[in-house]
């Protein structure tokens, strides 16, 4: 029932075929849909939309006043949820206090219930380890500490996703990261690709520097492991685990370069032969094949990554290379399985110290790559 003190959020404005009446904190937060005939149906379950809109106009600013401020702090995180969290919280004692010591819990619930807020509301009511239970999630302490590491982006579907997946009970994979402070997506992509550095001091140290750039870091993981296969370290994998920092990374990889390029009288016995180049060059974005070895191996001396370590992919005609050399130098690297529905996928795009390429770059580099596919289609 709407009571006074609701506000009006003008949903028509948005394409709406109804305007969403929300009732005060105090008058239980209840929402509604009042449609343009008159019809009103009250809200079954979350929000959908972010409290941060209410922000746009005044009414809405001077009404969420009413909210108290840390909640709506705490909540602002999980503005997916956030409605139906503030909603639990103010009809339920022990949804409040979940609010404020362990929200990733009332986000699992509201998850789960986004379209049923009285079954939430139920689950709500138990306690912190039988809501897990409820989810069929471990639910020891050693679970909730886990829980209480977790810092989310703000997509919150894959944090939901990864969190069912690390309490399984069967696996217990949160164990991993026992030694960890703080545990985020990164962790978890790492984890998800070299899980042999999940829990290494290296991993430890990675998850946290909070300066670091997550993608650029991968791209020197990656890139040192390979160089350290190349240039027959015995067991690189533990070498960049045993690492302290994300800068004793970047020391071993470029140490390992120079280490390459010192050892480059052993190039392959076959490395005068010309590669196999699968697509045309385009002069007027500026992209041209790396045709040989020698090539190949400049442009890892000259862009500092170990693009030469996939000289083996290139002659197996399962990889090609290009490189862009203007504005900004960037190597492109081409994964190909003729097996495949897409034989052709654009594996990377690195710049020097695999340095991100620009919006501007990525736009004319897929723009080829596109035309070229479509290219091969046809005389297939």
């Amino acid at each position: 029932m709407i009571k006074g003190g609701a506000l009006t959020i003008p949903t028509t404005t948005l394409g709406y075929v109804f305007d969403i009446v929300i009732n005060s904190w105090e008058q239980g937060f209840d929402g509604y849909r009042v449609y343009t005939n008159g019809d009103i149906e009250p809200l079954e379950g979350n929000l959908g939309l972010s409290l941060e809109l209410l922000s746009e106009f005044t009414e809405g600013t001077e009404w969420l006043t009413q909210i108290p401020a840390d909640y709506i702090a705490l909540s602002s995180d999980y503005s997916e949820y956030q409605y139906l969290i503030l909603w639990l919280a103010a009809n339920s004692r022990a949804a409040s206090q979940l609010l404020q010591q362990r929200i990733i819990l009332l986000a699992l619930i509201c998850d789960r219930y986004k379209l049923d807020k009285y079954q939430a509301l139920e689950v709500a009511e138990m306690g912190q380890r039988s809501i897990l239970s409820h989810f069929n999630l471990e639910s020891s302490k050693a679970s909730l500490r886990f829980l209480d590491k977790l810092k989310f982006s703000k997509t919150m579907g894959s944090a939901m996703y990864m969190i069912r997946l690390y309490l399984n009970p069967s696996d217990k994979l949160y164990l991993k990261f026992k030694h960890y402070d703080r545990v985020d997506d990164f962790c978890f992509f790492v984890d998800r690709n070299m899980p042999e550095l999940t829990g290494s001091k290296l991993g430890i140290a990675l998850s946290e520097n909070k300066h670091r750039l997550d993608w650029p870091c991968m791209g020197y993981i990656f890139d040192t492991l390979m160089l350290g296969y190349e240039i027959n370290i015995d067991n690189p994998n533990r070498r960049i685990g045993e690492l302290s920092s994300y800068q004793a990374l970047v020391d071993l990889h470029d140490h390992w370069v120079q280490e390459r390029i010192r050892l480059k009288e052993t190039c392959p016995e076959d490395s005068h032969v010309p590669y196999d180049i699968p697509f045309d060059d385009c002069y007027e974005h500026g992209i041209y094949a790396v045709c040989t070895y020698g090539e190949l191996f400049q442009e890892s001396i000259d862009q500092k990554h170990c693009i030469v370590s996939y000289h083996r992919k290139i002659r197996a005609k399962t990889y090609s290379v290009f490189t862009k050399p203007y504005p900004k130098r960037v190597t492109i690297g081409i994964s190909i399985n003729k097996n495949s529905a897409r034989p052709y996928v654009l594996d990377q795009v690195r710049g020097y110290r695999n340095s991100p390429a620009s919006e501007e770059t990525l736009k004319k580099i897929y723009q080829w790559f596109d035309k070229e596919q479509k290219k091969l289609r046809v005389t297939e």
